[in-house]
């Protein structure tokens, strides 16, 4: 790289007052004051009316060489503060600047609150909590007067016109999707049973990461979203989703002629033909789509890494510990999580922890138990009571 390289800024989103406190408290002692003024830097440069067209202005005002911004670009890149594209025509450098996470969402990420309370220790890690949390008023001695919502309002359906279906921006647009997932076709015609409301980026995500994880298509996800929401209070039961989700994966066999592209359960019900996949089993798998926010090919490469390391068992301790340490690495495609995969092997076997039993144990002999008669065990119970009196 060099800083003459072309480049071009992105922000999804804009870093707002919530959003510098998380970076500030919870970002910076993870990633550093570099990254984090890096970062800022980023995010002010790519709305700037005025556009960036190469990297020496950004190592100018960043106050850093071109090797020390790439260092602390690949930094921002493996905590999802940044994605890096390049197109290898031009040479020219594509920066997507992503959002930072909320606190509350930072401190509940299964990797991020765990290294924050491991770098920062209990005390950091409950001030956190207690700054980020969202103010609620207790509503038990209140009267709800609030006005139900109507998908059949005249002004309402307006927005299923045909100029708006033209116009609204894709769901790709709108939110951070899962890759692979036909959202066009899930939201096709389901406006009224899905509105707008309930397609929040959340949801969204949520949605393509089960349908991943389980081999489910766009339309059958539909079938299973349609069967969540409460049609009287318009609410979305996400945890009545994940069930189904994983009821309706069980029956699904459709394999794909690339094993790596299956979803990640099947893959797995592959590599134990006959044995069905357990409950606990479908939810860790389940997790690494949902909370790692692995892609399914990444997945699949991390089940059979873990399978073949654990001799055929999939202790769930060690399958966080190696979707942690690939979140980190910024594992996202097939190539690098084989890589990956690979270089592990080399390292020790995993041993599972085993309990050992004291020195004392295999030295005691039959000779020293002695029988106990009922008059004995009697007088024993009488003077454990009258110690515990």
């Amino acid at each position: 790289m060099k800083t003459e390289d072309s480049c071009k800024l992105e922000m999804n989103g804009q870093l707002d007052g919530e959003g510098l406190s998380s970076l500030r408290l919870l970002y910076a002692p993870l990633i550093g004051e570099e990254a984090v003024s890096l970062y800022q830097l980023l995010a002010v440069l790519a709305v700037s009316r005025r556009p960036i067209t190469n990297h020496r202005l950004i190592v100018q005002l960043a106050n850093m060489s071109i090797e020390r911004f790439e260092q602390q670009r690949q930094i921002l890149e493996r905590h999802l503060l940044l994605k890096t594209f390049l197109d290898p025509k031009t040479n020219q450098y594509l920066y997507h600047i992503l959002p930072v996470k909320s606190g509350n969402a930072f401190l509940r990420h299964e990797v991020f609150g765990r290294l924050y309370l491991r770098r920062m220790g209990k005390d950091a890690y409950e001030f956190a909590k207690l700054y980020f949390a969202e103010e609620h008023t207790d509503t038990k001695s209140y009267v709800e007067l609030t006005a139900s919502f109507s998908p059949d309002d005249p002004q309402w359906l307006q927005s299923s016109s045909d100029a708006f279906i033209r116009l609204r921006p894709s769901a790709t647009q709108r939110a951070h999707p899962a890759d692979g997932f036909d959202y066009e076709r899930f939201l096709q015609g389901f406006e009224r049973r899905f509105p707008p409301q309930l397609q929040t980026k959340e949801h969204l995500e949520l949605i393509g990461e089960l349908a991943q994880a389980h081999g489910i298509d766009a339309l059958e996800m539909r079938k299973l979203v349609n069967q969540c929401i409460n049609p009287r209070t318009k609410e979305f039961n996400v945890e009545l989703l994940k069930k189904k989700a994983r009821a309706k994966g069980r029956i699904i066999d459709d394999v794909p002629k690339d094993p790596y592209q299956a979803s990640p359960v099947q893959f797995f019900r592959q590599l134990q033909p006959g044995i069905p996949i357990s409950a606990a089993d479908s939810r860790l798998i389940e997790s690494l789509l949902v909370d790692y926010h692995l892609p399914k090919e990444v997945v699949n490469v991390l089940i059979e890494h873990v399978l073949a390391r654990t001799d055929q068992s999939f202790p769930r301790s060690y399958v966080e510990k190696v979707a942690s340490s690939w979140a980190r690495l910024g594992i996202d495609t097939l190539e690098k999580a084989k890589a990956q995969a690979e270089k592990e092997r080399s390292d020790k076997a995993y041993v599972p922890r085993q309990k050992t039993l004291p020195k004392w144990y295999g030295e005691v002999e039959d000779a020293d138990v002695q029988e106990v008669d009922d008059q004995t065990i009697e007088q024993l119970q009488q003077r454990l009571g009258r110690q515990t009196e």
